[in-house]
């Protein structure tokens, strides 16, 4: 499997393929199949799964991705293999010293998945759909003033250098999961540490790929699977306003618990002010215009 994703980012790199297509072909062959349970039958499902992709049988491995995965939120669960499944959970993340992830589990703060824009946005007021909701989270950008842009020569490009040493640490510090193609942090260390020299080639073609996008003028067409956003439900702790807050380790706290908390630190006589950082939506409202040429003269190695 290493080698094969390896393959596949030296091919987006040499012939100028779509970014969808290495992260397709992770979900797809990982994806896990609810029938499929035994390490000896996972091996047999991963690898013909893998020589469907070499065949190029796309179509074949997405709906069978889609199949499992309706699969999984269909399976019927009674209240108590639900609740034994869930201290099972519990226990395995502690096990494996991932406390702030087992609190967040067992809090039901993961719950959640993909809005439709068309629906309405269950908490406003207004009875506004989600794609108005965003809309008004996203105003027009500002016209700068001339005195935002800064008036200094512009500094040449530096060619960025990033190595296999570069992602070796990277993956080392990695935790959670998630990201575009989803999995635990630990089935990628598994294939970028763990596989011998596949491993380190994956981990060469990485840096190849990375270093691609940091000195290319790389297409917008192949880039756009990295960096696609999508709309979020909410857990269960963000529904209820003003029932939890990110708290400690991840506890539930309270909102009113903050406010006393921050209240208590004014009574004291030692603080004069408070930021407000996320007062407004100060990032939506900037001119991405006066900030994209500012960043090319005070960092360019980060400008392109």
């Amino acid at each position: 499997m290493a080698r094969l994703l390896a393959t596949e980012a030296r091919r987006w790199r040499e012939e100028q393929l779509a970014s969808e297509r290495i992260l397709i072909c992770a979900c797809t062959i990982l994806y896990r199949a609810p029938d499929v349970t035994g390490s000896k039958d996972i091996a047999k499902t991963v690898e013909r799964r893998m020589d469907q992709w070499g065949k190029g049988d796309f179509e074949q491995l997405v709906q069978e991705a889609e199949r499992n995965n309706a699969l999984l939120a269909t399976r019927p669960v009674g209240k108590d293999d639900a609740n034994e499944a869930t201290l099972r959970q519990f226990r395995r993340l502690v096990d494996k010293d991932k406390v702030k992830q087992a609190v967040r589990f067992l809090t039901e703060r993961g719950g959640g998945g993909a809005l439709n824009p068309n629906d309405l946005a269950k908490a406003d007021p207004a009875g506004r759909t989600v794609w108005e909701v965003l809309e008004s989270k996203h105003p027009a950008q500002s016209d700068p003033d001339p005195s935002c842009f800064l008036d200094r020569p512009l500094p040449p490009l530096t060619q960025v250098e990033l190595t296999a040493n570069h992602i070796e640490r990277a993956v080392r510090a990695t935790k959670g999961g998630a990201g575009p193609v989803g999995g635990e942090s630990s089935v990628w260390k598994q294939l970028l540490l763990k596989s011998g020299a596949a491993s380190a080639e994956l981990r060469s073609e990485l840096a190849a790929m990375a270093s691609h996008i940091a000195n290319e003028d790389v297409p917008w067409e192949r880039l756009q699977a990295c960096v696609h956003a999508m709309a979020k439900a909410v857990g269960v702790d963000a529904e209820i306003m003003c029932g939890a807050d990110q708290l400690c380790a991840g506890l539930k706290g309270g909102v009113e618990c903050a406010i006393h908390a921050v209240s208590g630190e004014f009574d004291s006589g030692g603080v004069e002010c408070a930021i407000l950082v996320d007062a407004t939506n100060t990032f939506n409202e900037m001119s991405r215009s006066a900030a994209l040429w500012n960043v090319r003269i005070l960092w360019p190695r980060c400008s392109r």
